[in-house]
């Protein structure tokens, strides 16, 4: 089945007709049509768009990518392209816009913790996302919690008690880092509905976390082993790239 076909069929169980799933996702007349009978494929944020407004769970998302969240096979060869990385921006890049997105999540945002701070380092490239920054007033790079003073922030506790949690509300994994009014209204632009919270680590040693998020209410259940697989492995991609970035800066030192 084309993924045309996939979203015809996701549709028409919506009861939602061409023309209101495009006036749904702010596309132009015709242009479902034209996905439904293959004669373009739709790109991976019109993709988001089509699944968020339909409500699919992580498994229909996934399989409109080509691949099935349980398919180990695929997965294998998304971490190890990730494990052969050796540029940290570019492993977390491919993390959240390679791995984690086409297993049916649209959006994911990894966070790395240096020295006291705790700082937002990657997130999803999608129409998401962009909802979300555009209600940011100023970079994202510039946010950040502190390991110290923010311990009631999910992404925090995850990190330093390295436990997996759960969430229906932006506002408990990001602020102070932004305000609550910010973080509402985020969640309300996004349709964010259901967040989970990995800390990232290795050698027992935390150093981040990694927040996936879904547009329906979920707990999870059924993917939380799946995600502590990946999560570990993204986790020693991103320890690997660091300490090879490490040796590039000590070796490029002038010798005295």
């Amino acid at each position: 089945m084309t993924v045309g076909q996939k979203i015809k069929r996701f549709r028409k169980r919506a009861g939602l007709s061409q023309l209101s799933l495009e006036l749904a996702i702010e596309a132009s007349p015709g242009s479902l049509s034209r996905i439904e009978s293959g004669k373009v494929n739709p790109t991976k944020e019109t993709i988001v768009d089509i699944a968020t407004a339909l409500e699919l769970e992580t498994k229909e998302i996934a399989s409109l990518f080509g691949i099935e969240v349980y398919d180990n096979h695929h997965l294998f060869e998304e971490t190890t392209r990730i494990l052969s990385t050796h540029n940290l921006q570019e492993v977390l890049d491919m993390a959240v816009d390679n791995l984690i997105f086409k297993m049916g999540y649209p959006a994911s945002c990894i966070f790395l913790a240096k020295g006291d701070h705790v700082s937002f380092s990657a997130l999803t490239n999608s129409n998401l996302s962009a909802k979300a920054l555009a209600c940011l007033d100023k970079p994202l790079s510039s946010l950040s919690f502190s390991l110290t003073k923010d311990t009631s922030n999910l992404t925090v506790k995850a990190i330093k008690e390295r436990k997996v949690y759960l969430t229906y509300y932006t506002r408990e994994y990001t602020v102070p880092a932004i305000t609550v009014e910010t973080a509402d209204r985020i969640q309300e632009v996004t349709g964010d509905k259901s967040n989970i919270i990995y800390p990232l680590f290795t050698d027992d040693e935390p150093f981040g976390a990694i927040v996936y998020v879904k547009n329906v209410v979920s707990d999870f259940k059924d993917e939380r082993e799946t995600l502590r697989v990946i999560s570990k492995q993204i986790a020693v991609a991103i320890q690997n790239a660091r300490k090879f970035e490490s040796l590039l800066n000590t070796s490029s030192k002038p010798q005295v």
